[in-house]
């Protein structure tokens, strides 16, 4: 009995946080992404139904559309029920229905843990390309791993998540770390509980500052957004009125949300960005809803290499480099 009950000890037994085991790299698998330079795209698998999907950062949940959820034919858990929030702040609210998933592949990994449950968007999602969308890739299955998207080149990969504040990414060339803004929201629960939880918060999407004519903003890296979004009441906070986004071009977000989501193009006075700046950039001004300031999306990270680990605590980005054809 005592044995039996050393051995179950030892099998319990935690790797320490820092040490050599815990910050060893271990590659789990990857995958290619399609799509369109704004639009990356990836390959997911629902009890064996394959999906494509909005490769999306800034999702703090995996959704498959109406449309996709009723042509595959899954099927509904009904054992969940709640709220879930989409693009335009309280707009975006809405009660959806929960996929029952038997198992989840991704870049040839089980990806399903327990209590997954995606949600069913009562939304569309216009492609960029010639392929269909059938929902987004959220954090709730990205947040659980090391990932390591190379943008330019088209292919993610998804690593083992390391319990390691000095791991930085595999690749060999240099990288600029980004750590996560004091104001970010934070998930401080144990690394050790990640196999048991079922819904994530969004507070482990990955933040980082950027600069809008000159001042701080908190950004959430998006590769899920074809445009950099920018709150109208952070817009006011860098000075633009009310009065001068009237006089914009408006329209409407291809966006996450039940209910068209309206925006306005504004030509800000600059934009700064990994030590670079960028001057007279056109964003877009929405209502972002929740803590981001900005959405940060593909115009300027297609250019970057981004390794996100665990819970997106940091980011590293690349070298700047110029994406490869689709």
């Amino acid at each position: 009995m005592l044995a039996a009950a050393l051995l179950a000890l030892a099998g319990c037994a935690t790797v320490a946080a820092d040490s050599p085991e815990a910050c060893k790299v271990e590659k789990l698998g990857e995958v290619p992404l399609s799509g369109s330079l704004l639009q990356p795209l990836v390959k997911l698998e629902i009890d064996g139904k394959p999906l494509t999907m909005l490769l999306d950062t800034g999702a703090a949940m995996t959704v498959v559309l109406q449309a996709s959820y009723e042509r595959l034919g899954l099927e509904q858990n009904r054992l969940l029920a709640g709220w879930a929030s989409g693009a335009g702040g309280a707009k975006g609210m809405y009660s959806p229905i929960f996929v029952k998933v038997g198992s989840i592949r991704l870049a040839g990994v089980d990806a399903n843990f327990p209590r997954l449950s995606p949600t069913v968007g009562p939304f569309a999602l216009t492609s960029l390309s010639a392929t269909p969308i059938d929902g987004m890739l959220g954090n709730d299955i990205l947040g659980r791993y090391d990932i390591d998207i190379d943008l330019p080149h088209h292919v993610m990969a998804l690593y083992k998540p390391r319990d390691c504040s000095t791991g930085g990414p595999p690749w060999a060339t240099g990288s600029t770390l980004v750590a996560r803004p004091r104001q970010a929201p934070r998930d401080t629960r144990p690394l050790a509980t990640v196999d048991d939880l079922g819904f994530l918060s969004g507070e482990h999407r990955p933040y980082l500052t950027v600069g809008v004519n000159g001042q701080d903003l908190l950004a959430l890296l998006d590769t899920g957004a074809t445009s950099i979004v920018i709150d109208r009441k952070a817009a006011a906070k860098v000075g633009v009125t009310a009065q001068m986004l009237e006089q914009d071009e408006g329209g409407m977000l291809n966006a996450a949300a039940p209910d068209k989501v309206t925006a306005v193009r504004h030509t800000f006075t600059s934009l700064q960005f990994l030590g670079q700046t960028v001057q007279a950039p056109k964003l877009i001004v929405s209502e972002v809803g929740g803590a981001p300031e900005v959405v940060f999306g593909m115009p300027l990270l297609q250019y970057h290499r981004v390794w996100i680990p665990m819970r997106g605590s940091r980011v590293y980005f690349g070298p700047l480099t110029q994406p490869e054809p689709l």
